[in-house]
């Protein structure tokens, strides 16, 4: 370890007390606390940039394979997502790069056009930005630095602009609802920057404003880590300048309400309006009452690295981010280990066991207090079975009988009355997409699923499918605008007039997806609300949703939501879990270059680059991944089959 102080490293030490010991010996720090740190080297500066901009893009990523529908695959896959050896790859990171670059760009631009004066941001050269201001804090021996995305200056007063690859709905849509109505807490000024409505001089405060304020000010939540970002810089720039103009504090984010027209130049290229694209919004009050937090957490950090201590500590969600997928803290797998918390069946198994464990309560009496996972396990009790099991409901008991017996719970009637009402021909259909930041095409907004790939499986008669000779796909090349090819594609190969069930898994995914279709291409409305309206979700038949529910009498009367719960889901009823109960013969670890869907969208993100054999390589190992998605939900539909019709 050395005495300089990144963003991330930052965040990483604050976030966990055993960072700072577990990342090495932090005598060597004390060491060198004489040091002369008067001058860092421009070499030493390209590395603080390099990390830098690898951790923006990380999670610049995090938000592409991210989807508000809860996509079935998105969890599991980003538990076992390799981030960091996806951004090795020269051509995925290059794409990722391009995004990264533009939307800075267009931030820079923006603040032009909306200030004037001068403005300073960094300039792309290759696959690095050079030219962002740099600042530093020198503070007990250590060095905290950053760079800053965008500043502009005038003689009266300097902006400080940092971009971020989200967008403006988390801060417009922030506030409580008073009669089901929105009551935002940020208003828009006549510049079209989001400020808080007491910036302005008519400003009233309204019930529970100040709560939702106090959002911005928790790094744990999700606009409060964005704003946290913004504050530390803004902490070291006023313990380390004495410039006396006004200082003013913004993050700069896409609109969500931004709709791309299309508009390309004459090389083909997106044009983008800065004006309509980006939204800034004012933080410079918070991040002023910000301040002495973010002093008391430097100090906390200083005193972690100076003070390395390996002694265990109690798990807490909110840091740790535990079943927090890629956000999970690096060391949380020895703190369980050293909390003795299994690998499997841990407490973390129950459905449901956020809320906490406790005795039923007796409505009768006072509210039992129910005691959280973290503090359970503080007091030893670690282990699915470990749980007192009246202080279990009826789907945690069905989870908790399947551990301890080593039998698969399976509702039978259930299952098979739901198998009546599929009509046939089959259609098992699965979507490739890839959420672009900046939109790619015609009448898309930020971070729209954008659909580039799909594959069907056409089951005509019961239990009758082959897996090539019945299977129909489409793959975008990547290099052109496509997708009314592949709705052409489809409603071809799932027939309006035909009939028959179109199988999904998760449909709030595919029906989204077809929702958004049908508003872009209002030509193909017909045939698309056909497949619409013939979806029937694979997963509710092992697991009812609440929709599913409301819609079977049969379902209402049950006590436990599961209709089959295998002890090696692990709570998850991903494909991924759920096909090796079923076909444990078909392993995505087989497949060459795509094994699941965080492949696929890196793979679809290369495509445009490559040219040739390399071309039809990895086009051939993307249609090959989608295919086994579609095949698998056939091969667990035969195995279910086989299940209800044993005596």
């Amino acid at each position: 370890m050395t005495n300089q102080i990144s963003k991330t490293t930052f965040l990483k030490y604050l976030r966990c007390p055993r960072a700072a010991a577990f990342e090495g010996d932090a005598a060597a720090i004390v060491r060198d606390y004489q040091r002369n740190l008067a001058h860092i080297g421009g070499e030493e500066k390209a590395k603080i940039l390099e990390e830098e901009t690898k951790e923006k893009l990380r999670q610049l990523f995090i938000r592409l394979i991210e989807n508000d529908e809860g996509g079935a695959e998105s969890e599991a896959e980003i538990e076992s997502g390799d981030f960091d050896g996806l951004l090795k790859d020269d051509l995925t990171l290059k794409a990722m790069l391009s995004t990264y670059f533009k939307i800075e760009q267009l931030t820079a631009e923006k603040a032009k056009k909306t200030f004037g004066g001068q403005v300073l941001s960094g300039m792309r050269v290759g696959d690095q930005v050079i030219g962002q201001r740099y600042i530093n804090l020198f503070k007990d021996g250590f060095n905290f630095h950053s760079f800053v995305d965008v500043v502009q200056e005038d003689d009266s007063a300097v902006r400080i602009i940092e971009a971020k690859s989200t967008t403006s709905k988390k801060f417009a849509e922030l506030g409580p609802k008073k009669n089901k109505e929105l009551c935002p807490i940020f208003e828009r000024s006549p510049f079209g920057v989001l400020r808080l409505k007491e910036d302005f001089e008519d400003f009233k405060p309204f019930d529970k404003y100040y709560d939702n304020r106090e959002k911005l000010m928790d790094r744990f939540r999700d606009v409060g880590r964005y704003v946290y970002d913004l504050a530390w810089q803004r902490y070291i720039i006023e313990n380390s300048t004495d410039d006396k103009r006004e200082y003013r504090y913004y993050l700069a984010v896409l609109n969500s309400d931004y709709v791309f027209d299309g508009r390309q130049d004459e090389k083909g290229e997106n044009i983008y309006d800065a004006d309509d694209l980006i939204v800034l919004v004012d933080l410079t009050q918070v991040t002023k009452d910000m301040l002495l937090i973010v002093d008391r957490d430097v100090n906390t950090v200083i005193d972690r690295i100076n003070k390395p201590d390996f002694s265990r500590v109690p798990l807490e969600k909110p840091k740790c981010k535990i079943n927090g997928s890629y956000d999970q803290c690096p060391w949380l797998k020895i703190c369980m280990k050293d909390l003795m918390v299994p690998d499997k069946n841990s407490l973390y198994v129950y459905r449901g066991g956020h809320t906490g464990f406790g005795p039923a309560s007796d409505k009768s009496k006072e509210k039992v207090q129910k005691e959280k996972i973290e503090e359970l396990i503080w007091r030893g009790i670690t282990k699915a079975l470990d749980i007192d099991y009246d202080w279990l409901n009826d789907t945690q008991k069905v989870q908790y009988d399947v551990i301890k017996s080593g039998k698969t719970f399976v509702d039978k009637k259930v299952i098979k009355a739901m198998f009546k009402d599929l009509k046939y021909p089959l259609f098992h259909l699965d979507f490739e997409t890839m959420n672009f930041p900046i939109p790619m095409y015609r009448g898309e907004v930020p971070y729209q699923q954008s659909l580039f790939q799909y594959s069907l499986h056409i089951e005509r008669t019961p239990g009758v499918c082959d897996k090539e000779k019945d299977n129909v796909s489409f793959l975008s090349t990547g290099k052109t605008d496509d997708r009314e090819e592949f709705i052409k594609s489809m409603i071809k190969n799932i027939p309006a007039n035909q009939g028959g069930t179109v199988i999904v898994y998760n449909a709030i995914f595919e029906s989204g997806r077809l929702r958004e279709l049908i508003e872009m291409f209002p030509k193909y409305a017909v045939e698309l609300n056909s497949i619409l309206e013939r979806i029937y979700d694979l997963k509710d038949i092992l697991d009812p949703s609440k929709k599913i529910i409301a819609d079977y009498e049969y379902l209402k009367s049950k006590p436990c939501t599961f209709n089959y719960y295998n002890e090696s889901f692990q709570r998850s009823y991903s494909i991924k879990k759920v096909l090796p109960v079923f076909a444990p013969h078909l392993d995505y670890a087989n497949l060459d270059e795509v094994h699941n869907g965080l492949d696929a969208q890196a793979a679809f993100m290369r495509l445009k680059y490559l040219e040739g054999k390399a071309f039809d390589e990895t086009y051939k190992n993307m249609i090959e991944y989608c295919k086994q998605d579609t095949w698998a939900m056939f091969e667990i539909m035969q195995g279910l089959r086989k299940l209800i019709n044993e005596k």
